[in-house]
């Protein structure tokens, strides 16, 4: 049975591994996070992406729905840097990374392999 929540003012989130390969020099440093993610409404998804003069929608998205990462992001030192905006920023402006990111995030929302959107720069 599912029950929805016609009242639900608390949205859902959730906590998914996410994979990184990032170029250093002739091969790839693998990296990895548990990401927590807000989910959001089809509604607000659609505006994101049909919006002409958001040239930037994956990094849009990201902002909206990226909400933490527990202990899993570290410093130098290893020790746990605690999810701030800035910080994510920075995070997203890293292709390789924002792409995984982006795909996580929709991948689960729909419930497997998401089919190609309209636009976007993934």
């Amino acid at each position: 049975m599912f029950v929805l929540d016609e009242n639900e003012e608390k949205k859902s989130t959730f906590i998914r591994k996410v994979h990184f390969q990032e170029p250093h020099g002739k091969a790839f440093k693998s990296w990895e996070f548990d990401a927590e993610f807000l989910v959001i409404d089809q509604a607000e998804l659609d505006e994101i992406f049909d919006n002409e003069e958001d040239l930037n929608p994956d990094d849009t998205l990201l902002r909206k729905v990226l909400i933490g990462w527990g202990d899993s992001v570290v410093d130098t030192n290893k020790k746990p840097i605690k999810f701030d905006a800035a910080i994510r920023d920075k995070l997203i402006q890293k292709i390789w990374a924002r792409v995984p990111l982006v795909k996580k995030y929709i991948d689960t929302v729909a419930g497997g392999k998401a089919g190609k959107r309209k636009r976007g720069n993934s």
